[in-house]
């Protein structure tokens, strides 16, 4: 009790000598406590700060340089703010690191989460970056985002790449790239560029660009000029200009204004205003 009575009076008289204590101990100690955490952080530039690094916040965290705590629940603001652990709450900063599963809101430049993350990541334009899950959304205007693991919600960028390592929902992007490494279980939209999925797909949408998908595409794939591509079945390629292929059935219809549509199997219709129809198989509907 009498410990967590100096702990509170070095938060409230910022003690500058506490933290001089603190930082002067040598041997390495386990991450704080909750009921042991700080409520106020000041940090120059670690270690010259109010809590020593090893103790978790919950309140408010301000690091003027750098600043870097265990957890780290609340608000998190300065330029460069670095949890080793957990982050719940919300981080502003020019950079955002949480090492460990986070909840919470990132506002910066670059964005990062070395576990799963339940939340938002925002850059202006950057890097946003999950190393394992991602249930939210990740947004960026111009920059890169990546989700390693299964993405459960989102990634948009005004111009940039669009990453998920395995399973993912929604990408958007105006000009620039959407990639899954496994199936796509949303929507895939981007206005100039590339949508990839590499297995299964839902929906994939093109102004001017390429739509890929490994595997079968469930819904459709739609294109203004360029190609859709499904390497195995599809229910409905639709181009204005371009090549719709289907490496096998094509269950619904292929519709190209100028162009050409090729089924490797069996196909339903097949339309095409100037260019060629092309079906290895039976076509049922014309």
């Amino acid at each position: 009790m009498k410990l967590n009575r100096l702990h509170l009076a070095g938060c409230v008289l910022v003690s500058l000598a506490l933290a001089a204590g603190a930082q002067t101990t040598t041997a390495a100690k386990p991450a704080a406590a909750s009921s042991d955490a700080g409520c106020f952080q000041l940090s120059l530039v670690t270690p010259v700060q109010i809590q020593n690094a090893e103790r978790a916040i919950n309140g408010l965290r301000i690091n003027l340089i750098y600043g870097q705590n265990t957890d780290v629940s609340g608000m998190d603001i300065g330029l460069i703010n670095h949890a080793t652990g957990s982050l719940k709450g919300f981080q502003l900063g020019a950079v955002n690191i949480a090492e460990g599963a986070s909840s919470a809101l990132q506002l910066g430049f670059v964005n990062g989460v070395g576990e799963d993350l339940s939340g938002v990541q925002v850059a202006p334009a950057g890097v946003n970056y999950v190393g394992g899950g991602d249930m939210g959304w990740q947004l960026v205007a111009a920059g890169v985002n990546v989700a390693m693991n299964k993405m459960d919600g989102g990634q948009a960028n005004a111009f940039g790449i669009n990453y998920v390592g395995t399973d993912g929902d929604n990408q958007i992007s105006a000009a620039g790239i959407n990639w899954i490494g496994e199936k796509q279980n949303g929507v895939q939209l981007v206005g100039a560029g590339l949508n990839y999925a590499g297995s299964d797909a839902d929906v994939q949408v093109s102004a001017a660009g390429l739509n890929i998908g490994l595997a079968n595409v469930s819904a459709g794939q739609l294109v203004a000029a360029g190609l859709n591509c499904a390497l195995e079945s599809v229910d409905n390629q639709i181009l204005a200009a371009g090549m719709n292929y289907a490496g096998d059935a094509a269950s619904g219809i292929q519709l190209a204004g100028a162009g050409i549509n090729w089924a490797g199997g069996k196909t339903e219709a097949q339309g095409v205003a100037l260019g060629l129809n092309g079906c290895l198989d039976n076509v049922d509907g014309g």
